[in-house]
């Protein structure tokens, strides 16, 4: 059975989610319509390129969730505050560094575009480039609040702070977008909500960490060396992520264009928030594997591998497959035809990469990070991304936007994912073969299923809007429960259902 604070802390992430769609559900035709097709490219482009950012921690937020954890296990309340202090100073000049950066390079940005943008839309474009900057700096700061909060096993408090500024956002975007400068108006509101997380996250991390300094630290060259020891494998890792996810944006912007840019973020952003139900479940498993780790029990990490590649897999052949089948019905009726009906083939390419990235990596970090091992994957990811860099820039000018897409899956389906999971099996002790067999087949047995459904329900009721949209989604429940049922083991179906149904008692922090 789960642990009492991995059921919290999974199903807090899952609450997050149906904000988060409904969020997007609603704000983004709004902000599309606000901006037109050039502007809301500008905008992806911009926001793409702030995900870049997130190299620059260093592999450190997984770092402070590892130490604060293990000092709070030995009640060493001292250096929590201080490795808090420490990781609080390198965001703070982090952020400060993106702030400069933004600044210098904001009369730079409005010209890397194809396509040259009005005389308007690059000064809008300067200085949202500025207000960007800024909230970069702020959620520097917020990461190293979440970390420390995360390290005392309460990732559902940070997932309920962040349920909150989703609840501003989607209050007051609207009254944005009515400004003469809609997108200074987002820029503006994104630096607002940034801000009143960072107040929000200091005062839940007083009330886990009472007298936590809020003052940065000069850390010290050992301070620097433990912290990186463990962060840089991640650093790496990470890098390959952000190639393999981002640079299709850039590439699209810079070889196609603002409107194809458009065309190409709104089915990212449907993965992207499948992609975000996987690591709901899988993203919190660290501290349960650490202890399993150090307590070298080898057969609880082995059966752990399994059932969470199981789950992992299972949820991603479910997730996207519907999106597959449904993911253009749902654009057109969503923003229109000009975004739902060219990009099929981009849903198509996209879904099988996200799955191919369920065996690659959300099912088997939190493993390599808990045995230190991290290095493996960090290679073998770059790898993917010089790939998926090197097809994308091959096929865009060649397939456009559908290009880039199967520059992204082929390289995840033929490399990644192939080589990871069996390596993961030889450090574990677990056949390959077990685990195709019990964890990896029931997930493509529910994306096979799942699409051949869909494609059946749509010939009997066409998904035209979203009440048959809705329909057609819930078609697929019964196949679901069956492939479940026929694929799960018995104590592991039990645990499933009871980890749905079990509403987690609170723990005092």
């Amino acid at each position: 059975m789960a642990q009492p604070s991995v059921v919290r802390n999974v199903l807090s992430n899952w609450v997050g989610i149906p904000l988060n769609l409904s969020y997007a559900l609603f704000i983004t035709p709004l902000v599309v319509r606000a901006l037109d097709k050039e502007l809301y490219g500008v905008w992806s482009f911009l926001n793409g390129l702030l995900m870049y950012t997130d190299l620059l921690y260093l592999g450190l937020g997984s770092a402070l969730v590892k130490y604060v954890a293990q000092y709070r296990a030995s009640n060493d309340h001292h250096s929590v505050k201080r490795v808090f202090s420490v990781v609080l100073g390198i965001y703070a000049t982090l952020g400060l560094t993106c702030l400069s950066v933004a600044l210098a390079a904001s009369g730079f940005v409005p010209q890397v575009f194809a396509e040259p943008l009005s005389a308007e839309a690059a000064h809008v474009t300067s200085i949202t480039c500025m207000l960007l900057g800024l909230q970069l700096f702020l959620l520097f700061v917020g990461s190293a609040l979440s970390g420390l909060i995360c390290g005392c096993e309460r990732y559902d408090l940070v997932s309920g702070v962040a349920i909150v500024m989703i609840c501003v956002r989607f209050v007051a975007t609207p009254f944005v977008l009515r400004a003469s400068e809609p997108m200074l108006g987002l820029a503006m509101l994104m630096v607002g909500v940034a801000a009143l997380q960072a107040v929000v996250l200091a005062v839940v991390a007083l009330t886990q960490v009472p007298d936590l300094p809020m003052w940065p630290a000069v850390p010290t060259l050992a301070e620097l060396g433990l912290l990186y020891r463990f962060g840089l494998e991640t650093f790496f890792l990470v890098v390959g992520i952000k190639i393999i996810s981002y640079t299709d944006i850039t590439v699209i912007a810079a070889t196609l264009g603002a409107s194809s840019v458009a065309l190409y973020a709104l089915p990212l952003q449907l993965i992207d928030f499948s992609r975000a139900c996987i690591n709901g479940f899988t993203g919190v498993q660290l501290p349960r594997l650490t202890g399993m780790s150090a307590r070298n029990d080898s057969r609880a990490l082995r059966d752990a591998y399994l059932s969470t590649t199981r789950i992992a897999c299972f949820l991603g052949g479910w997730l996207f497959a519907g999106l597959i089948s449904l993911g253009p019905a749902f654009l057109n009726r969503w923003v229109g035809t000009a975004f739902g009906t060219p990009v099929q083939w981009v849903l198509v390419f996209l879904g099988l990469a996200a799955f191919g990235q369920v065996l690659a990596l959300h099912a088997p970090l939190a493993f390599y990070q808990s045995l230190h091992l991290v290095s493996f994957p960090a290679k073998v990811l770059l790898a993917e991304a010089g790939l998926n860099l090197g097809l994308s820039i091959w096929l865009a000018p060649r397939m456009g936007i559908s290009g880039v897409a199967l520059a992204t899956a082929l390289p995840a389906l033929l490399v990644s994912a192939l080589v990871i999971p069996a390596h993961l099996c030889r450090r574990l002790g677990v056949p390959i073969r077990r685990l195709v067999e019990s964890s990896v087949l029931p997930g493509v047995a529910m994306l096979a299923a799942t699409l051949v459904i869909l494609q059946a329900s749509a010939w009997l009721l066409p998904p035209e809007d979203y009440p048959s949209i809705v329909a057609n989604g819930l078609m697929t429940l019964p196949v679901a429960a069956l492939v479940f049922t026929l694929t799960f083991p018995v104590d592991e179906r039990r645990a499933v259902w009871g980890m749905l149904r079990r509403v987690p008692e609170p723990v005092q922090g």
